[in-house]
């Protein structure tokens, strides 16, 4: 009987030991403890840790080259690690190394989908910040798009829409800055959008030190349009300045380098202020308003006023185009008289010297850099003349009005009042006008043909004076 006790309990020690032995392979099972440097296993069971304490509730250190703790997850749509906070950060990471990351996020799938590396949906609030007093905020590069953008609804009561990319600068430094073959490259209803509240802004602005600062290309027209310039600008549409101020080129036959429509009744195609120089012909299709005159030189030993008569005493070689440059003179009684001496007219000069300047110009990095354009002399790509005064001194060059109302007509009333209508010719003092003598053949009165410069369009009762004429020689 005792023999048999003795056999049981030693077969009850035998399988506890086997026991022992067999969960050394798992050394930790559900619901006992956690053994630390084995692998364990809580079957099908969860795990929670739950502290009170003001410090960390669960730490692991790693002092090695590994990872001091990972999860990994394999079954579908499992994730991997869960973090919820209701009042801190859901996970925090810091590191100390300034060549590493506080935060790595990656997606090893060999092919393109719909997930990324990193996701980040703050609802009613922003999806990512990030900050930096050093450095780039946000560091972004990719084979195709570096960072991109899409605004999926729209705001406010009237439903304005949202924006794909924002960027605030501050100070001189810009909401978004690019660099590279297209430093900004926007698609969209508007690709490039820039707005500035600041009076002295730009709300776009391109610098380009060798080349062309912005360029933009469509199937359409493109548009500048403001109502917000100073009164300097007229309200105008853009402001150009530059050695040219507007350059406008066509390639295609029949078409048009420079384009000016008038939208609105009263307004205009195309406004001048100062001379317009013109290179070729000039094709009008309506009504051409304002006197006809022609570039001439003083021939004459006596400076020539506005208004004066003038008769030709020959031509010299082109000054401007190849038409022909007529040399005046002061007209007298008897003397055929071509026009009225309109403005005395100055050479352009044949050089442009320019003034050197200095910018700077801003990387994508924050740095900057000052720019220096030298002064330079360029040849002048206009060469005519420009007004300098009403009178011409020996050898300067004029304008003479041949055809057309003009205000100023040196008129002489000495041998007789002059009448609105009055047909004038050249009097007994050299560029004065005074009422032309008629004659009357077969009772028919005309003036003496060859004489008449045109009509008075004032009057003159007596002495000299000025007075509108319509120049029309006959």
């Amino acid at each position: 009987m005792g023999s048999m006790w003795q056999r049981a309990r030693l077969a009850g020690i035998a399988g506890a030991a086997l026991a022992v032995l067999a969960s050394g392979i798992v050394a930790g099972a559900a619901g006992g403890a956690i053994i630390m440097g084995a692998s364990n296993s809580a079957g099908v069971t969860n795990t929670s840790l739950t502290t009170t304490s003001s410090g960390t509730a669960f730490y692991v250190t790693q002092n090695g080259t590994g990872t001091a703790m990972r999860a990994n997850s394999t079954g579908l749509n499992a994730i991997a690690g869960f973090y919820t906070s209701a009042n801190g950060p859901g996970i925090s990471g810091v590191t100390a190394n300034a060549d590493k990351y506080a935060v790595y996020a990656g997606n090893d799938a060999l092919t393109a989908g719909t997930g990324a590396a990193l996701r980040a949906a703050g609802k009613s609030n922003v999806g990512i910040i990030a900050n930096s007093t050093g450095a780039h905020a946000i560091d972004a590069s990719g084979v195709n798009t570096a960072i991109s953008g899409t605004a999926t609804g729209c705001t406010g009561f009237i439903c304005f829409g949202a924006t794909g990319v924002y960027g605030t600068g501050y100070g001189l430094g810009s909401g978004v800055v690019g660099d590279g073959f297209f430093g900004v490259y926007g698609d969209g209803a508007y690709g490039v959008y820039g707005v500035s509240s600041t009076q002295y802004a730009y709300g776009v602005y391109g610098a380009n030190s060798t080349g062309i600062g912005v360029y933009g290309a469509g199937a359409n027209a493109g548009s500048v349009d403001s109502c917000g310039d100073t009164a300097a600008y007229w309200c105008s549409g853009g402001v150009f300045a530059g050695d040219h101020g507007v350059l406008g080129q066509s390639n295609t036959v029949g078409g048009v380098g420079t384009v000016g429509v008038a939208g609105a009744a009263g307004a205009f195609g195309i406004w001048s202020v100062g001379p317009a120089y013109v290179t070729g012909d000039l094709t009008v299709t309506g009504a051409k308003t304002g006197y006809v005159a022609d570039y001439a030189i003083n021939g004459s030993k006596v400076t020539l006023h506005q208004g004066d008569a003038v008769t030709l005493l020959g031509v010299k070689p082109a000054a401007v185009g190849n038409i022909p440059l007529l040399v005046v003179g002061p007209a007298k009684a008897g003397d055929t008289v071509i026009g009225v001496v309109d403005r005395e007219m100055s050479p352009t000069p044949a050089t442009i010297k320019v003034p050197g300047s200095s910018r700077i110009e801003r990387g994508p990095d924050g740095s900057e850099k000052t720019v220096k354009t030298p002064a330079r002399t360029l040849d002048a790509q206009v060469k005519g003349f420009t007004a300098t005064g009403p009178n011409v001194g020996p050898g300067k060059y004029l304008l003479v009005v041949t055809l057309g109302a003009y205000a100023y007509g040196s008129a002489d009333a000495s041998a007789g009042a002059i009448k609105a209508g009055d047909q004038l010719m050249a009097g007994p003092t050299a560029g004065k006008l005074v009422k032309a003598d008629r004659v009357t053949v077969s009772g028919k009165s005309f003036t003496v043909p060859g004489t008449s410069v045109g009509y008075a369009l004032g009057a003159l009762s007596d002495g000299t004076g000025k007075i509108g004429i319509f120049v029309s020689p006959h």
